[in-house]
């Protein structure tokens, strides 16, 4: 598969936790190969693995996300779990579309709704709860 970068990390979206910050890089690289799937045609089963393994992945970034701002006492944290959940509806109605008729336009819905949720995610809501992040960090010592 061509190495096409279609989502570049930079320190602009780093949320100040090594674990969280190595979550995201991961995301953007399955939507990179997400993108590079589409690019090259391959074939819809392809797709549909690339698809489950974002989605199953995501899932587990975002139960450690949420497990971290409880921990770091997060004032938004319900909020930011409503966030989590609409993506996570949205997501699965478009996967059951490309499941049921897997055709390139549902899949380039969905690698458009994947990217610019969490570019726009990380940058608008993420970012928020670094300070908090950093004062736990503080308070324990921990690093991460």
């Amino acid at each position: 598969m061509a190495k096409t970068q279609f989502i570049v990390w930079n320190d602009e979206y780093s949320v100040k936790n090594e674990k969280l910050d190595s979550q995201h890089k991961k995301i953007f690289g399955m939507i990179n190969e997400l993108y590079a799937a589409m690019e090259e045609r391959i074939e819809s089963r392809v797709l549909r693995d690339i698809f489950e393994g974002l989605l199953e992945y995501v899932r587990t970034h975002f139960q450690d996300e949420e497990r971290i701002q409880e921990e770091c006492n997060y004032p938004d944290y319900d909020e930011h779990k409503a966030a989590h959940k609409r993506l996570t509806d949205d997501t699965l109605n478009l996967f059951e579309q490309f499941s049921k008729r897997a055709g390139t336009d549902i899949a380039f819905d969905l690698f458009n709704l994947l990217k610019g949720w969490w570019l726009g995610h990380i940058i608008s809501m993420d970012k928020k709860y670094v300070p908090y992040i950093l004062k736990a960090r503080g308070k324990s010592g921990k690093t991460d």
